[in-house]
Formats: C-alpha cells, structure tokens, sequence
C-alpha cells in the first residue's frame, strides 16, 4: 500500500479533523514513517492531504487548519527520530 492510501484514515470520518483521535494520531505517525521511507519529503505530503481535503468539500479555512496541525505532527514525529 502507497503512503498516499493512508491519508483519508488520518481524519475524522464526518469532520475531516487530522489525528484528533487516538488512532487517527498514530494512523498520521505511520503515514509520515511510511512516506519518508519511500522518499516523500514535506510538501510531497502536505500536497497529497490538501488535495484530500479539496476532494472532500472542505472549506479553505478548514484545509490551512488541518496543515497546520500536520505540521506539528510532522515536526514531532522528526524529533523523534532525531532523539533516537
């Protein structure tokens, strides 16, 4: 499975909110593994989920408040792996 499939898992079903869930957090912890592993880097990301979320009829507000808590997760899961 590409790094891409596990985008939509990252949201909330009925209000496409990033990892506000337990298991939504760690499915967004696997997606950032997953595509750096295959060579991803940040904007190839970031691109992926906002044209998710263009394809689920969210709002533009909506969209920048859901990168930018993909950022935080993003940043956290980098300083993991530096500490390691």
């Amino acid at each position: 499975m590409s790094w891409k499939e596990l985008i939509a898992g990252c949201f909330g079903t009925n209000d496409n909110l990033l990892a506000i869930h337990w298991k939504d957090h760690e499915r967004t912890i696997n997606l950032i593994n997953k595509a750096l592993s295959e060579g991803a880097v940040f904007s190839d990301i970031i691109n992926e989920i906002e044209a998710y979320l263009v394809d689920e009829g969210c709002s533009i507000e909506h969209i920048e408040e859901q990168k930018s808590m993909f950022l935080r997760v993003f940043l956290d899961v980098l300083s993991m792996k530096v500490r390691v």
